[in-house]
């Protein structure tokens, strides 16, 4: 039952959403635990976010993420294999493991000058990997090539309805980014201006565990983007 009437567009999605979770068990059983897990999935949600709403820093930080693993799948045609790789949504240190390389994605305005890296491990990976810095602005709806947080979602979804798991996989990682379909995430358009790549290797400026004092248990620091053209890749 719903006690407060303000939150029923978030309540009629929860239901629909268990809903749906549940419709492939089997029996009985098996559809009672699939709620019981999705319920508590809900629970730990809405315990973080008490509106159901991403911050406005979440939203754009996970459209770039998830315009990056569009492009990926259209390059690869690997749907289950580039969500599999998509692990920012179970906060690791790097947004994107691959066999082949790891990449960091920053989503930064057009007019920003510096990116940000929020700890001391985001770059430090013994691997060779990219820093993926890309331009998105909130914009005007009707701003020509405009696009919102709720039409990438959707665009994925249509892609990956063609494997199932891959699909699952997908709402749950999104779920654990704290998303869930609103009417919210409809209003608001970016607008993606840019994508530079840039390689992070033992010779990029970055601050890690062996490069600075034991003392220094974390840091966040600001790298600045035009300093780092000896490490374009694309």
């Amino acid at each position: 039952e719903l006690v407060r009437n303000e939150q029923q567009s978030v309540f009629a999605i929860l239901c629909c959403d268990i809903i749906e979770h549940s419709r492939p068990a089997a029996n009985e059983k098996d559809a009672l635990m699939l709620v019981i897990n999705r319920y508590n999935q809900w629970s730990k949600l809405l315990e973080s976010q008490r509106s159901g709403l991403m911050s406005e820093q979440s939203r754009k930080g996970l459209l770039g993420e998830l315009l990056f693993l569009e492009k990926r799948i259209v390059d690869t045609k690997q749907l289950l294999e580039s969500v599999q790789g998509w692990s920012g949504a179970e906060s690791t240190d790097q947004d994107f493991m691959y066999s082949e390389n790891w990449y960091e994605i920053k989503s930064i305005g057009a007019s920003s000058v510096v990116v940000t890296i929020s700890s001391l491990e985001q770059l430090d990976c013994t691997d060779q990997g990219n820093l993926v810095i890309m331009r998105i602005d909130k914009v005007a709806p009707k701003r020509s090539g405009a696009v919102s947080l709720f039409e990438v979602v959707q665009r994925l979804k249509d892609v990956l309805s063609a494997d199932a798991s891959a699909t699952d996989l997908f709402q749950a990682k999104l779920m654990s980014y704290g998303y869930i379909d609103l009417h919210e995430y409809a209003e608001q358009k970016y607008v993606h201006t840019g994508t530079r790549l840039y390689r992070v290797d033992e010779s990029f400026p970055k601050l890690i565990k062996k490069s600075v004092p034991y003392q220094v248990a974390s840091a966040n620091y600001e790298l600045d983007i035009a300093a780092l053209e000896n490490w374009v890749k694309g």
